[in-house]
């Protein structure tokens, strides 16, 4: 004799395989970064940059500080800086400080 196939055991594995197979693919992944990159450009009140300005950011929370320099552009930027609230004060000579 032959042994016979149960197709409704057959079809529930079907099914609970494609049900795992979906709740795996669908799993969600993080989308947000908790680092930033802050950039930005000093100029003086006629809009004319300011190369060579130093410029340091603060942490209000831990107190850490970070220093960066504009380039003849008046460009800067700081890397990986963590979400949360911050001091930016830039300094250049003949002008005053900016907080």
């Amino acid at each position: 004799m032959r042994k016979q196939q149960r197709p409704a055991a057959l079809s529930w594995t079907r099914v609970l395989s494609g049900v795992l197979f979906v709740g795996l693919i669908a799993l969600p992944l993080p989308a947000q970064s908790i680092y930033a990159t802050l950039t930005g450009v000093v100029s003086d009140p006629s809009s004319a940059v300011v190369g060579q300005a130093t410029v340091k950011l603060r942490d209000a929370q831990s107190g850490s500080m970070r220093d960066s320099v504009s380039n003849i552009e008046g460009y800067f930027s700081f890397a990986s800086v963590p979400v949360g609230t911050y001091e930016l004060t830039v300094e250049s000579k003949g002008f005053q400080t900016f907080k």
